[in-house]
């Protein structure tokens, strides 16, 4: 009886282990399954944002800037705040006519700003989401590796600006679209 009972628990403890391996493989195929359909995702996504962006380069290059109507504010310093309405763009309770726009060598998509005298004026650079923007090291380099881009890039962002900032000033001045 002895023996019986030995063999009952040994069948009933290797019935347990076997449901334990079938349940882990199945976990880890679902876990696998679920890695593949977010890469196949983000693929999708990232190829998505690359046919948008290519959409906005070619309209801004071709002077329409109706893909960037409306407010864009920044998300460390509310006075921070850009209006575009048509080829009007307003900042600080000036207005700027945007003329002329243009793709930097490395890749920047910037549009002239002319004020009230019709004078040049800053830049708008236009950066699509995951897009770095460079910044000033604190060896006053400029640094294109985004390690020091303080700026979220998930979004597209705004910066009306002369020169690189250092990654303190382009945290408070980059904007990010609001609404229209």
């Amino acid at each position: 009886m002895e023996n019986r009972g030995y063999k009952i628990i040994l069948a009933g403890l290797i019935f347990l282990g076997l449901s334990i391996i079938g349940i882990f493989t199945v976990v880890k195929a679902a876990e696998g399954y679920l890695q593949e359909r977010a890469k196949i995702e983000a693929t999708a996504r990232s190829a998505e944002m690359l046919k948008f962006q290519d959409r906005v380069r070619e309209h801004l290059l071709n002077g329409d800037y109706s893909v960037l109507e409306g407010s864009w504010e920044s998300k460390e310093d509310a006075s921070e705040r850009y209006l575009i309405k048509a080829d009007q763009f307003y900042y600080k309770d000036k207005s700027y006519h945007l003329a002329d726009g243009g793709q930097e060598a490395t890749g920047l998509l910037y549009i002239n700003s002319l004020n009230r005298q019709k004078r040049s004026s800053a830049k708008l650079y236009f950066y699509p989401a995951g897009q770095i923007i460079p910044v000033y090291d604190i060896d006053g380099m400029t640094d294109w590796s985004g390690e020091n881009d303080p700026t979220d890039r998930t979004k597209d962002r705004l910066l009306f600006a002369q020169s690189t900032l250092t990654p303190a000033e382009l945290a408070r001045r980059v904007c990010y679209y609001t609404g229209s």
